[in-house]
C-alpha cells in the first residue's frame, strides 16, 4: 500500500490523495473508511508540522468539531495550552515518546483526558505523525469510585479493627472474672486428697467447676454448658450463684447434702429465667459425707458418667444418670447414686470435651479414659489427672482441646 507505511499498526483516515494499485487501493480505501467510522479512539493523521490531514468520525464528535473546521489546524490547538509546548516539542524527538494522560479540549474549552500514542509512517508519499487518542474518562471516573471504595473499605476495616480490640479487651476482662470465680486453690479437705483441671478451648468456656467444703461435708460439682464462648461462661456463672443460694436455704442441722434436690433447685432457677431454649446445660454433683463414708452423685445430662475405682477391683463407670437441666425439673428423671467411699477409693468427674476430642475421625473415648483411670489406682488425685491429661496430649498431638475440658479427681486417702 503506497500511501500508508509503518504506522505501528495504527492506520490512517481515508485521503483523497492515497494511492496503490487500483485494485488494492481501492480495498484498502474501503477498509480504512470502516475503521474510521467504528473506531472508538480519537484517530488523527498529521503533516510533519503537526497539522492535521485527516480525523476519525470519533475524534471530531468527541471534540465537537465539523470535520472541515479540524483539517489543516495545528494538532497542538486541541491540547489544553499547558501541556502545548510539551507536546510539540515531542514531535521532534526519535523515537517517540510515550504521551499518557495528555488533556485534549473540546469546543466549549472542557479538557478531556486522553492517552495519546504516537507512531510515524507516510500519509500519500509524504512523512506523517499518526495519532491514536483513548478517552480516559470512563476509566478515570471507574478509577475514582474504586478509590472512593477503597477509602471507605479502609475506613470501616479501622472501625472493625477498633471495635475487635475493644471486644478483645472486654473477652480478656471477662476471661480473667471468670478464672478468679473457679477455685484459685483445691481447699485441703481432711481425709480427702483432690485434684482439678480446667482448660478452656477458647479464651473463655461453658465448664465451670467448684469444690465447696460444708459443715463436715465436701461438695463438688462440673457444670457443662453447651457452646465454649462467653454466653456459655455466664451460663456457667449463673449455676454457680443458683449453688450458693440453694446451700444458703438448708437449715443448721447436720444432715446430709442430697446432690438430687440441689440438681433440681438449679433446674428450676433455669425454668424461671428468660433464656433461650437452646442452650444445653449438663450438671454433676458429688458430696462426701467422711463421717458416714459415702458418696452421693447426681448427673444431669453428662453422657460421661462419674469413674470410680478402688484398691483390688476394676475401675467402673457408676450408674448415675439423667437428663439435662433444661428448666423443666418435673422432667429430669435423676437417677441419683450413693455409693461407699472407703480409704484408697477414687471418682473422677470430667466434662465431655475430653472424650469427643477426635483426630483423624477417630475419638479418644470413654473406653480408653476408663483404661488411663484404671493404670492410676495407685497415684495421687494431681497424678491421676496429669496422666490423663498426658495421655489425651499424645492422642491428639496438643494439650489444647476443641471443646472445654475439666476434669475433677476426688480420692479417698488411706
Amino acid at each position: 500500500m503506497a500511501g500508508f507505511q509503518d504506522a505501528s499498526g495504527i492506520p490512517p483516515a481515508p485521503n483523497p490523495g492515497f494511492r496503490g494499485s487500483a485494485e488494492g487501493g481501492a480495498v484498502c480505501l474501503e477498509n480504512l473508511q470502516s475503521l474510521l467510522h467504528v473506531a472508538s479512539d480519537l484517530l488523527f493523521v498529521l503533516d510533519e508540522e503537526g497539522r492535521i490531514l485527516e480525523v476519525g468520525r470519533q475524534a471530531h464528535q468527541s471534540l465537537d468539531f465539523p470535520r472541515e473546521e479540524l483539517l489543516g489546524r495545528p494538532f497542538a490547538d486541541f491540547i489544553v495550552p499547558p501541556r502545548r509546548e510539551e507536546f510539540r516539542v515531542a514531535l521532534g524527538e526519535d523515537p517517540l515518546l510515550p504521551m499518557n494522560r495528555f488533556p485534549l479540549v473540546s469546543r466549549d474549552g472542557a479538557p478531556l483526558e486522553m492517552e495519546l500514542h504516537l507512531s510515524r509512517g507516510s500519509w500519500d508519499g509524504k512523512q506523517a505523525l499518526f495519532v491514536a487518542a483513548r478517552d480516559l474518562r470512563e476509566r478515570l471516573r471507574a478509577e475514582a469510585q474504586a478509590n472512593l471504595y477503597i477509602r471507605e473499605i479502609e475506613r470501616t476495616n479501622r472501625e472493625l479493627a477498633a471495635a475487635h480490640a475493644r471486644i478483645d479487651a472486654d473477652m480478656a476482662k471477662a476471661a480473667r472474672l471468670h478464672g478468679k470465680l473457679l477455685p484459685q486453690s483445691h481447699p485441703p479437705f481432711p481425709g480427702l486428697d483432690l485434684w482439678a483441671f480446667y482448660q478452656p478451648a477458647e479464651r473463655l468456656g461453658g465448664d465451670f467447676y467448684q469444690i465447696l467444703p460444708f459443715r463436715n461435708q465436701l461438695l463438688v460439682y462440673v457444670v457443662d454448658v453447651s457452646g465454649h464462648g462467653l454466653d456459655g461462661a455466664l451460663l456457667s456463672l449463673f449455676v454457680r450463684e443458683w449453688v450458693l443460694a440453694y446451700l444458703e436455704r438448708l437449715g443448721p442441722e447436720d444432715r446430709p447434702l442430697e446432690p438430687e434436690a440441689l440438681v433440681g433447685f438449679v433446674a428450676e432457677q433455669f425454668a424461671r429465667e428468660p433464656l433461650p431454649e437452646e442452650y444445653f446445660l449438663c450438671l454433676q454433683v458429688l458430696a462426701v459425707d467422711l463421717t458416714r463414708g459415702v458418696a452421693r452423685l447426681a448427673n444431669a445430662g453428662s453422657h460421661v458418667r462419674p469413674l470410680w475405682s478402688g484398691p483390688g477391683r476394676r475401675a467402673r463407670y457408676l450408674d448415675c444418670v439423667g437428663a439435662p437441666v433444661a428448666g423443666l425439673p418435673g422432667a429430669l428423671h435423676l437417677q441419683a447414686l450413693r455409693v461407699a467411699f472407703c480409704p484408697g477409693e477414687r471418682i473422677l468427674l470430667c466434662t465431655d470435651g475430653l472424650v469427643e476430642e477426635r483426630r483423624e475421625g477417630i475419638f479418644y473415648g470413654t473406653d480408653r479414659l476408663l483404661r488411663r483411670f484404671e493404670e492410676t489406682l495407685t497415684l495421687s488425685a494431681r497424678q491421676t489427672v496429669e496422666a490423663i491429661l498426658v495421655d489425651f496430649e499424645s492422642f491428639a498431638g496438643r494439650r489444647r482441646g476443641r471443646d472445654d475440658l475439666t476434669l475433677l479427681c476426688v480420692k479417698r486417702e488411706a
